[in-house]
């Protein structure tokens, strides 16, 4: 099984929070304006739930933001709850991450995170 989840590594788990957070929750922004607009009854009713959720939420439930040593562990443990087989990671939710520091983002997933999963 794979799930898809939004990714963002910087050197730090502050930093890599820091820049996340404009582009992520400007994605959630976009996204509950979609769902309002949506003729599925079930997905109009969760724009609310979108259209509100805090950035803290979000790092909580619902992406892995991090340091590249909280971003192994947290994929570890979900590999152990889950039994995944890999990830579809989204790196820019929202599309406000600059380049450089998505670029970045890869290179360490890449080379820090991913050794530990071979």
């Amino acid at each position: 099984m794979y799930l898809r989840l939004t990714l963002h590594i910087a050197d730090t788990d502050r930093q890599a929070r820091n820049e996340a957070e404009e582009s992520i929750m400007s994605g959630y922004r976009t996204l509950s304006t979609r769902l309002e607009n949506s003729p599925n009854r079930r997905r109009a009713a969760e724009a609310q739930i979108v259209r509100t959720i805090s950035y803290d939420e979000v790092m909580r439930d619902k992406v892995i933001i991090g340091g590249p040593e909280y971003v192994a562990d947290r994929l570890q443990q979900l590999h152990e709850e889950l039994g995944l087989d890999g990830i579809l990671a989204e790196l820019n939710f929202g599309a406000l991450i600059p380049p450089e520091q998505m670029t970045h983002s890869l290179q360490l997933l890449c080379e820090k995170v991913m050794p530990r999963f071979h």
